[in-house]
């Protein structure tokens, strides 16, 4: 762990564990609220309460024999949603819970269009990208694969922190389109289509089944020039309501980041707000006010 302001080393990976994992590959770290910090490392979830002064480590993972997928969704004030690779389930995990649950089957009066169950499903998790949280709950974007027929599909995700049926949307992607390929995506901070990636191309996929224009070529770059991270941050309680398009390449041992306005649905307005450079790799870029 480091220090956001000056990038100093706060603690190692062994400080932050009673008993440390044999393996250490963390994957993810994700915050809820105030009353709640997850890590994920190599496939398992631990979790501190952070509440209470007496928690001040991570512990055990959550029991079960679970490999969870890389990203996880953290919403409401003490939960995650997660994506069990073994079994090819979505589950819920709450803070102060030993144990994994499982998310309930859709609703029986739900018209949402989406898989009924989402234990066992017949889609493996191939990628999976956060967007913002609001008074409904934290929304996301699953890209998917069936694993018979080989169909890729875009999961529209709402994650409102209790054990409840997570898709809003899930439409099959056509062929003749690119996001399945994608190097990255990411979600907006609203609106039903997202954000990917392909070497040196930024496109939009809108993932309403009636639009005609699915995929739209959004920016183009130096063909040596290759996207490693694109994030919606979109701040509305910030001066100036904050919203910004920001998109990260690299070429030739060296990083660029633009930032760019979004407007509607997968449009950009014109011209670039800022444009830094370094040298190096880049790969995130995080918001700090």
């Amino acid at each position: 762990m480091f220090d956001a302001r000056s990038m100093a080393l706060f603690k190692t990976f062994e400080d932050v564990f009673y008993i440390a994992p044999e393996q250490c590959n963390p994957q993810e770290i994700a915050r809820c609220s105030s009353s709640a910090l997850f890590l994920l490392n190599a496939g398992k979830v631990h979790s501190i309460y952070t509440m209470s002064p007496h928690y001040g480590k991570f512990a055990d993972p959550k029991l079960g024999n679970y490999s969870f997928f890389e990203r996880m969704i953290a919403g409401g004030s003490v939960g995650v949603l997660v994506f069990d690779t073994k079994t090819n389930s979505f589950c819920s995990i709450i803070v102060n819970s030993p144990t994994v649950d499982p998310v309930p089957d859709k609703p029986v009066e739900s018209t949402v269009n989406g898989p009924t169950s989402v234990t066992n499903m017949p889609y493996s998790l191939v990628k999976m990208e956060i967007g913002e949280s609001t008074s409904s709950g934290v929304s996301a974007f699953a890209l998917m694969k069936h694993v018979s027929t080989g169909e890729y599909y875009l999961a529209q995700l709402l994650y409102t922190g209790s054990n409840a049926y997570p898709i809003v949307d899930f439409n099959l992607v056509p062929n003749e389109y690119l996001l399945p390929d994608a190097d990255l995506i990411a979600a907006p901070a609203s609106g039903d289509f997202v954000y990917f990636a392909k070497d040196n191309k930024v496109y939009t996929y809108i993932g309403a089944s009636a639009e005609a224009e699915k995929q739209r070529l959004l920016l183009e770059f130096a063909p040596n020039e290759k996207v490693t991270y694109i994030k919606h941050f979109y701040y509305p309680n910030a001066p100036a309501d904050y919203s910004y398009l920001a998109i990260l390449t690299n070429v030739d041992s060296k990083w660029k980041l633009r930032i760019y306005t979004p407007k509607g649905v997968g449009e950009l307005e014109p011209g670039i707000v800022a444009e830094y450079e370094g040298e190096g790799n880049g790969r995130y870029v995080m918001y700090r006010n």
